[in-house]
């Protein structure tokens, strides 16, 4: 930088901004930054590295500003700021250019000048922090809503819908000895997203109907106020279009009829709304009975002619062991809810029940898919792969019988993963299946 010749006395505005206006041009920017000031009728003082514009920013803002009665103009790169030291014979105000203003001040007011340097020091600190903090907040609140949006879909109950399709798409590979991977993730991407949907209109209307309560809901989404009940309609919406968006795809890839594939998907699209919308089955003590023919025999019907182009009721029947597993998920959930439920009006199989019948429903869900395993057994052995999960059906029935039910649900669903894994792989290795042909 090139330095003045010679220090500028200045005793007024008038005379500060004349001489200004005829310096040396290296230091346009700096006197245009000085004389802005000075026609305010202000200096701010600023902390090192802090340019003219933004003091003059600030000083608009409101922030204390002052007018000292001389100013030397000293031409050398800034110094550092006088706060610093705690010497403040003179105070330094930044511009633009580099350069520092040298605003002499008498000794008693050496105190008042070091709590306003103080003062605009910790200003430009709140500043910097607050805009270095402001991407990474951001940041974590997007991740937040991105996991409310997937509480809200429920993702733990998802084997429920994905285990009837997958059972679907095996037995019909045993009928025409082909399998298709297009088809197979076209039918779990449309089921996937019917199932979300079904999850996000029951956690909207069980919190309008004030079935869901913070110390009751498995759901947080809405007694948490993690979204708007705006939201999750939205959200509802959006995944019934990404079914039907799959169901077209679907249509146009696999060789089963127009008709026979819009029966069966609209009717599971349909009785997934009707759960707990609409009609609300769920209240009136038929949403197990909805949810047993769904999350079976309909799903594994979707998949089977999706991939073997034909109707067969055959597979209605294999579907049903995986159905009543899948229910008991259900019933072990409305069983923990028999009290809010029936503070909130609604009337569920388990609150009908009473706690001892529907513990005995719960058993019966769980054991009668092994005796049908076992008498299905005669024909392969195979069919016996699904009891390698019997050990934790019984623990389960245990946790129902203490009445520990806060996580049951949840584990529940875990053992339905296992059991259908299991199931799906003997079906698949089993030399002949009854009924199938």
């Amino acid at each position: 930088m090139t330095s003045l010749p010679r220090k500028l006395k200045l005793t007024s505005s008038v005379e500060i901004a004349t001489r200004l206006e005829a310096a040396e041009s290296s230091s346009t920017r700096l006197l245009a930054d000085a004389k802005s000031s000075l026609l305010q009728g202000a200096f701010y003082p600023a902390p090192s590295g802090l340019s003219g514009q933004t003091a003059r920013r600030r000083a608009d803002s409101g922030v204390p500003t002052y007018v000292p009665r001389s100013v030397t103009f000293s031409g050398r790169p800034m110094v550092d700021h006088p706060s610093a030291t705690g010497v403040l014979p003179t105070q330094a105000l930044t511009t633009g250019s580099g350069y520092a203003l040298q605003v002499p001040c008498r000794s008693s007011q050496a105190a008042h000048w070091k709590e306003v340097c103080n003062h605009s020091h910790q200003a430009q600190m709140s500043d910097t922090s607050k805009e270095s903090s402001s991407t990474p907040s951001r940041a974590m609140a997007g991740q937040s809503r991105l996991s409310a949006y997937l509480l809200a879909l429920r993702p733990w109950s998802f084997s429920a819908s994905l285990a009837p399709v997958a059972l679907g798409a095996a037995l019909a590979y045993r009928v025409v000895h082909h399998f298709s991977p297009l088809v197979f993730v076209a039918s779990c991407v449309t089921a996937l997203s019917v199932h979300a949907a079904g999850n996000v209109v029951n956690t909207y209307f069980d919190y309008m109907r004030g079935v869901d309560s913070r110390t009751s809901s498995d759901d947080r989404t809405l007694v948490d106020r993690r979204l708007t009940p705006g939201e999750v309609v939205h959200l509802g919406a959006l995944l019934y279009t990404i079914g039907c968006i799959g169901f077209i795809l679907l249509a146009g890839c696999s060789e089963a009829r127009m008709e026979h594939l819009a029966l069966v998907y609209f009717g599971g699209l349909s009785s997934s709304f009707l759960y707990t919308g609409g009609l609300g089955l769920k209240y009136i003590a038929l949403g197990d009975l909805l949810v047993l023919v769904t999350f079976g025999p309909v799903c594994v019907l979707y998949s089977f002619v999706a991939q073997a182009g034909r109707m067969d009721p055959a597979p209605l029947w294999y579907a049903m062991p995986l159905a009543m597993n899948t229910e008991a998920i259900l019933h072990a959930n409305n069983a923990r809810d028999r009290q809010q439920d029936a503070r909130a009006g609604a009337v569920t199989l388990a609150l009908l029940l009473g706690p001892t019948g529907s513990h005995v429903l719960y058993a019966l869900l769980l054991f009668v898919p092994y005796l049908l395993f076992a008498l299905l057994a005669a024909r392969s052995r195979w069919l016996l792969l699904p009891l390698i999960t019997l050990p934790s059906a019984f623990n389960l029935e245990r946790q129902f019988r203490d009445g520990r039910l806060a996580r049951l649900p949840r584990h529940t669903a875990r053992l339905n993963v296992y059991f259908g894994l299991f199931y799906i792989l003997a079906v698949v290795l089993a030399d002949f299946l009854p009924g199938l042909h």
